[in-house]
């Protein structure tokens, strides 16, 4: 059973150790110095390593495959420390106690934190605890940061893990590129990691980042201030006072430092996802989807419909050549695709659709219990239909 099965069966479990720990290892490096993909490898041999990996490759592709797991579990630890603290009583008590929502309500409170601080509210006690809990605002940013990679990382892997045994291949480029943003979110989920286990509660009152005592005397010193502007100036004193503390704690983390360290990465990627959406929005317009089925422009409306399609399918490429990972684009580079090429072009692009997706046509495990979207559906059926059609590779 070669590592694509395992990764798509969800069968890699367990916390391994890459190859840093291994003697004389060696071989491409990540941006955190960790082993890595790579950029310099072709798509045939990226392809090789997911279809036959050796013993140290295994090992990588296996912590690389377990990083998201890894971090999920100390975020469940967290969800479990604040729901002791009570911080989930800010929450409607109907709601579901999850750290999504609970980071949610506490950035509305934020917002006005004079008025929450004002008020008679039961929910007041916890807001105030989460104000000047300088953990609960350094996990509040890791979070944010791990919702992002997890799903860069989870997606790269997919696309690179089934290029070996689906019906598309990847460019040298496209492979290098996904390769590259593989890395990066990996050393970001790492760092991550390591921050999460650095802030890990130990219940000792004094720890680097709990509530001060003496915070809580003055925020609460606030209240008793007369006339709202001086409160206000108050208010923003200690916000001050905070975040110079928050600074110091964060100059001591790991991913802070290494934000710094991939910054231009970082902006290079952010920067062909604007592109990409970009060109996924007139990929759209040409196609009148929502929004633009309802006033589409005129230039556009008065176009034939293969004109628009024509349109729409190089927007679409030109989105996916800049952002290999967008999903939507993909996907309508198929629906575009199918109107002037043969089903074997059309269903390249859906099968890349499905492999973003952590879905492939000839395990169905990967569609067991799962409600799939029209455009999954869609996919699906044509990638089968291409099977049973006699579609070669």
């Amino acid at each position: 059973m070669n590592w694509a099965i395992l990764l798509a069966a969800g069968l890699l479990g367990g916390a391994i150790a890459t190859t840093t720990n291994l003697p004389g290892a060696q071989g491409p490096l990540a941006p955190d110095g960790r082993p890595g993909l790579g950029t310099e490898r072709t798509a045939h041999e990226i392809s090789r390593l997911f279809a036959s990996p050796g013993e140290e490759q295994l090992q990588l592709l296996q912590a690389l495959n377990d990083l998201p797991s890894d971090v999920l579990i100390r975020r469940e630890m967290v969800r479990r420390w604040y729901r002791e603290l009570g911080y989930f009583s800010i929450l409607e008590r109907t709601s579901d106690q999850n750290l999504e929502d609970l980071h949610e309500r506490y950035q509305q409170l934020n917002l006005d934190a004079m008025g929450a601080l004002m008020s008679s509210s039961e929910t007041i006690g916890p807001f105030l605890q989460m104000f000047l809990d300088q953990r609960f605002r350094l996990r509040l940013a890791l979070f944010d940061t791990f919702d992002l990679e997890s799903v860069e990382l989870r997606k790269g892997l997919r696309l690179l893990s089934a290029s070996q045994d689906g019906f598309y291949d990847l460019r040298d480029s496209e492979a290098k590129n996904i390769a590259s943003r593989v890395d990066l979110a990996a050393a970001a989920l790492r760092a991550i990691r390591l921050d999460l286990d650095a802030l890990r509660e130990t219940g000792t009152a004094g720890a680097p980042g709990a509530p001060d005592p003496a915070w809580m005397a003055e925020l609460i010193g606030i209240t008793k201030v007369r006339g709202e502007r001086d409160r206000l100036r108050s208010l923003e004193v200690l916000r001050e006072k905070l975040g110079r503390r928050l600074e110091r704690l964060e100059s001591s983390m790991f991913w802070p430092r290494l934000k710094k360290k991939v910054s231009v990465l970082m902006d290079k990627r952010a920067s062909y996802s604007a592109q990409a959406n970009e060109h996924l929005e007139r990929t759209r317009q040409y196609l009148l989807l929502s929004p633009f089925d309802e006033e589409p422009n005129e230039e556009i409306r008065a176009m034939s419909q293969t004109d628009r399609f024509r349109y729409a399918m190089s927007e679409a490429v030109r989105g996916v050549t800049a952002d290999p990972l967008n999903e939507e684009l993909t996907y309508l580079t198929g629906v575009t695709t199918e109107r002037f090429y043969s089903p074997h072009e059309s269903r390249m692009w859906f099968d890349r659709y499905l492999a973003l997706r952590g879905i492939r046509s000839q395990d169905i495990e990967t569609t067991r219990g799962r409600q799939l979207t029209p455009e999954e559906e869609n996919a699906l059926q044509k990638v089968l239909q291409a099977h049973l059609g006699g579609l070669g590779r």
